[in-house]
């Protein structure tokens, strides 16, 4: 513990973040900042704070809850700080109220997180008893305080992928130069250069922008190239290590930072975390039921998905597909350093193979389309989960029931013909129908004539004519009208594309007849 009259950390945040924190302090009693961890919280609180500095007449105070492990101990560990005299070790709240009594000060409170109770119940009754005082909290959580303002803080602004900008333009992002900054420190001949300016916008892309992450990153430069980290990241866990001996143990090591979160979680919170590990690119709660349920119903889950959020342990998404509703409804997801170690927490846990496989059943049923679904919707609302569907595909062609990867491959051929991933779409529906030949016939016919129609899309033509030659046999001997008649339509239109124009139009002839026959007013346009 310590006090402080103006505290300064070392690097300087954001200066839009810290001047919308400065209003919200003039203007709200509590502010309480949330945030995973690692995302700079206790740097901005204490900028904010030295900002205000001259606006409380009887000082700006830090009080260090680290440190402490019993919440009893909140308000006499304040009242340290504070040098506010106490008649026990023991003595409470309403104390220490009657000891700051009508002082105008600023009261920091940082890391309540594991104390979120005793601080919460310290900070209601300072508040109310003492006019002048204000107080402004860190925790990954709000304290749930009536009168509370909470305040999320961002990761910082990094690039939206691996980049091709030159250095004077990627040096904007404060990601960016955040790990350059830290990389002088341990290599002060270090540069943003052309040949590194790539490596670099990767290694702030991958770490979600987070500032622990990067700064643990930076400081591995001593050792490993740009390159080299961003390599290295795959097992960020174990790279991310070696922060400031001076620092909490917590913060001098990325798994340690992310632990500290999951240890403060009760069982059926850390079970789904978990469980949502499986998911990619984020997740619906209607997804986040079906597969983070386990043996429980799936409304047992939303939530524990809305105290994960609060728990900044999740987030919502804002993913840019287009509506809420084409995107089937809110959508979360989890910053890839907390997936990781969720997902490490899983195997060890024994519950991956479960968890995965209600993943795929989930997404497997997410690619038929819904009663009264027009096509437009049914594939915005694929598109929004286009990384989960990767995942399920991967994970099918992993079983040995080849039929797991058939069908879902099959099933998808609507979204992946409006899509713009069709050279990907044709390797997988290849990959399903080599793997898939004992599979059943239909079926994998029926994945021969999704191949012919894909590939032909692609412009690929002698796969799309030999898928189809070869599927169009079984599709005959099996009668299967639907499928002859997608099969004819992709050979014919494969062969004119091959500018095999009379070769074509018997295909396109016998499909249109199918079609008119049984009335397929969409085959048939």
């Amino acid at each position: 513990m310590r006090a402080a009259r103006s505290p300064k950390p070392a690097a300087p945040p954001s200066t839009n973040s810290c001047s919308e924190l400065t209003t919200l302090i003039a203007e709200a009693r509590l502010v309480t900042l949330t945030g995973s961890g690692g995302c700079g919280k206790t740097r901005l609180a204490l900028h904010a704070a030295a900002e205000r500095a001259g606006a409380h007449p009887d000082g700006v105070w830090l009080a260090e809850l680290a440190s402490l492990r019993d919440p009893a101990q909140v308000a006499a560990s304040i009242a340290d700080v504070l040098q506010a005299r106490q008649r026990g070790p023991d003595s409470g709240p309403a104390e220490l109220a009657a000891a700051i009594g009508t002082r105008e000060l600023l009261l920091v409170l940082d890391n309540c997180e594991h104390l979120i109770r005793g601080s919460a119940e310290v900070a209601d009754c300072l508040l109310r008893a003492c006019p002048r005082l204000r107080i402004l909290a860190t925790s990954r959580e709000p304290l749930g305080v009536p009168g509370e303002v909470t305040w999320r803080v961002p990761s910082l602004p990094f690039p939206s992928g691996p980049s091709v900008l030159p250095p004077d333009q990627l040096v904007r992002f404060e990601a960016v130069r955040l790990f350059t900054e830290r990389a002088r420190l341990a290599r002060p001949r270090f540069a943003l250069t052309p040949e590194n300016a790539d490596a670099v916008a990767e290694i702030c892309v991958r770490l979600d922008g987070i500032p622990l992450a990067i700064e643990l990153a930076a400081a591995r430069i001593r050792v490993f190239s740009a390159a080299q980290i961003a390599a290295g990241l795959q097992d960020r866990l174990r790279l991310l290590t070696g922060g400031a001996r001076t620092a909490v143990p917590r913060q001098q090591t990325l798994e340690a930072s992310v632990a500290w979160s999951y240890d403060l979680l009760a069982e059926p919170e850390r079970a789904v975390l978990r469980r949502l590990s499986v998911f990619s690119g984020g997740f619906t709660l209607e997804a986040a039921g079906a597969v983070a349920a386990g043996d429980s119903q799936p409304e047992t889950v939303v939530p524990l998905v809305s105290q994960l959020a609060d728990k900044s342990l999740i987030v919502a998404a804002e993913d840019g597909t287009g509506d809420r509703e084409d995107r089937g409804g809110d959508r979360f997801r989890m910053m890839e350093t907390v997936r990781v170690y969720a997902a490490a927490r899983l195997l060890e846990a024994g519950e991956a193979t479960g968890a995965q496989t209600r993943h795929f059943r989930f997404f497997s049923r997410a690619a038929d389309r819904r009663p009264g679904e027009d096509e437009d919707s049914y594939c915005g609302r694929l598109r929004a989960d286009d990384d989960n569907i990767r995942v399920a595909l991967r994970w099918a062609s992993g079983q040995d029931d080849r039929e797991l990867l058939l069908g879902l491959a099959t099933r998808l051929v609507v979204f992946w013909s409006a899509s713009t991933h069709l050279a990907e779409a044709v390797q997988w529906l290849r990959t399903a129908t080599e793997r898939g030949r004992d599979a059943d016939r239909g079926l994998r016919a029926r994945a021969l004539g999704a191949l012919t129609q894909i590939a032909s899309l692609a412009l690929n033509l002698p796969v799309a004519f030999a898928a189809g030659t070869e599927g169009l046999a079984v599709l005959r001997q099996l009668d299967d009208k639907e499928g002859i008649v997608m099969t004819l339509t992709s050979l014919g239109s494969s062969a004119t594309l091959m500018g095999e124009l009379e070769a074509g139009r018997p295909y396109l002839d016998e499909a249109i007849a199918l079609a008119e026959e049984s009335d397929d007013q969409r085959a048939l346009a």
